[in-house]
């Protein structure tokens, strides 16, 4: 019985790919292409029914296609493997411990990955941008090499980001979901907020007389501020794509009273 061209034929596959179907090497595909018993065809059947075995290279295809990866490396620093073992995965067929196993280490690399400081309590040095219309916060100048640096890397990771006041109080927390953290982070340190209140005097900005406030007196109330005129410090941390929204909300959940944020985030959970 020539099984295996029959297969080949039916399946309009190679070779090479009913090797890995039936999971077996090429000098026992040599013998079976002289014919195989109709025990063999058994055996082979129950074989691949116990196994319950994956096709490699379609697994691998479909985890690239998953998790936008375009090469073996991409998908290996996404899930923690090595790409030696994504490349084994293709060459044959895979069992499902195999794919349990690769299940539980995904997991375990997301918990260690998910969270990163990138930098923590950094002083806030109210810098202008180039175009000078608002204020970043840190100088990036040619002469600030430290400051470029920064920049260069919060302008590719996403994830959230903290502001305090000079007693390293928290004032402000903030995401990075679709843009990256350096915009967000100058984006809201630029940011009118109505709520953003304190006590305070408005004084002359412009003109340079001067009246002490015994003849000219001004009367202390709740003045709108923008970040650049309180913060001092901020924070930022690298955080996985799916945990951004939770993580930001769980953090401004924790400390209501103790931040300026107007809006109490809501944590939404799936229900599977």
């Amino acid at each position: 019985m020539k099984i295996i061209q029959k297969l080949t034929e039916a399946l309009k596959c190679s070779e090479k790919d009913i090797m890995r179907l039936l999971g077996i090497s090429k000098p026992t595909l040599d013998k079976y292409k002289n014919g195989i018993t109709e025990k063999q065809v058994i055996r082979i059947l129950k074989k691949i029914l116990t196994q319950q075995k994956l096709d490699g290279k379609q697994f691998m295809e479909n985890l690239r296609s998953r998790f936008d990866a375009n090469t073996n490396r991409d998908l290996a620093n996404e899930l923690g493997l090595t790409q030696q073992a994504f490349y084994q995965y293709e060459r044959r067929r895979i069992g499902v411990k195999e794919v349990a196993t690769l299940i539980k280490k995904a997991r375990e690399h997301f918990v260690r990955n998910s969270i990163k400081p990138i930098i923590e309590f950094y002083p806030i040095t109210k810098s202008a941008t180039t175009h000078g219309a608002q204020s970043q916060i840190i100088d990036t100048g040619k002469n600030s090499k430290r400051g470029q640096k920064i920049r260069e890397f919060l302008s590719k990771k996403h994830g959230i980001y903290l502001f305090y006041n000079s007693q390293g109080k928290l004032l402000y927390i903030g995401k990075a979901e679709k843009t990256h953290l350096w915009q967000e982070i100058n984006n809201a340190y630029n940011r009118t907020r109505a709520d953003q209140k304190i006590y305070s005097v408005k004084h002359p900005t412009t003109g340079s007389s001067f009246e002490p406030a015994f003849k000219s007196p001004r009367q202390i109330k709740k003045i709108s501020f923008k970040l650049h005129d309180l913060a001092a410090y901020f924070s930022a941390y690298e955080v996985e794509g799916a945990l951004v929204h939770h993580l930001e909300a769980a953090i401004i959940r924790m400390v209501p009273n103790d931040n300026l944020n107007a809006k109490i985030e809501k944590i939404v959970i799936s229900r599977v």
